[in-house]
């Protein structure tokens, strides 16, 4: 439990009222994405990181659309976005790709099992899910990687704290 001081808690809603706290750690910005039924779904997320040498997880809300497909696809991507790249994370932030097609217009190509990917991105996973859980108001998937690309130019990643939100 998070604490004010001696024996005095934090709640949940004011952790999620406090700007500081969401810059206390470092988050990268990345879009996950997937396809379901011929349909793309895509969203800007910065909780995902990687957890063994081949594999990677993510922390999706559950009302996500894009977790519920990745959820009935069982595979996913995850485009890590550069510094240039702050008009997709916007782009794929905000709405639901249930409701609108984030990626008209937006230059991809699809990785092994279909999965969308963003070109331009400094590096780009596809994995396949192995594993979820359920952690009340989010949903933790894990993926094993099966394809990786790096763009031949490195540049600064994105990261959230440089996103306007």
């Amino acid at each position: 439990m998070l604490t004010r001081g001696p024996g005095v808690p934090i709640f949940r809603q004011e952790v999620a009222d406090m700007p500081e706290f969401h810059d206390a750690l470092s988050h990268g910005c990345y879009v996950v994405t997937t396809s379901l039924n011929g349909r793309l779904y895509g969203m800007t997320c910065s909780w995902a990181t990687q957890v063994d040498f081949d594999k990677v997880m993510l922390v999706l809300g559950k009302q996500s659309s894009t977790g519920r497909a990745i959820r009935k696809s069982r595979v996913f991507g995850v485009s890590v976005l550069s510094a240039d790249q702050k008009d997709l994370a916007v782009r794929f932030g905000s709405g639901h790709s249930s409701r609108k097609d984030k990626f008209d217009g937006v230059r991809t190509r699809t990785g092994t099992s279909g999965v969308p990917l963003l070109d331009g991105s400094l590096k780009t996973f596809v994995c396949r899910l192995v594993d979820d859980a359920d952690f009340g108001s989010d949903i933790c998937y894990v993926g094993r990687i099966t394809g990786f690309r790096k763009a031949r130019k490195q540049t600064s990643p994105l990261l959230l704290s440089q996103v306007d939100h």
